[in-house]
């Protein structure tokens, strides 16, 4: 399997390796994400690990530096929280707020630990 998304109809892991070398792992039943999902290094650490409940995020979320160190944890309930994505230094780059799957409130961007930008979003789209 080296395609990016499965079949529409697809239930069972998918596994997509991408050419930088990152492999990611998608559970879905009948077309739809839902179950584990894992982002991992080539040397097989999981950077993201989370949990997909008819495609929506739930559950708790979990990063991990490229040694395989905890960075954080949260929580997603029914596709609402708030994503936080690191840089491979190990410091936050981004808060993405959702509400019901769509991006919802705000998103931030640091540089070096300060708020370089930031954006706001209503049902999906920037305002």
């Amino acid at each position: 399997m080296n395609e990016k998304n499965p079949p529409n109809d697809f239930t069972g892991l998918w596994i997509y390796k991408c050419p930088t070398g990152m492999v990611y792992e998608r559970e879905f039943v009948h077309g739809v994400e839902h179950g584990v999902y894992r982002h991992k290094l080539s040397s097989g650490v999981v950077l993201r690990e989370g949990r997909k409940l008819d495609g929506l995020d739930h559950g708790n979320v979990t990063l991990r530096d490229s040694e395989g160190n905890e960075l954080t944890n949260y929580r997603f309930s029914y596709g609402t929280g708030t994503h936080r994505i690191y840089t491979s230094s190990g410091s936050l780059g981004w808060e993405i707020s959702y509400k019901g799957g769509l991006q919802q409130g705000t998103k931030r961007h640091y540089i070096n630990g300060k708020v370089e930008s930031v954006q706001e979003y209503l049902n999906g789209q920037k305002i």
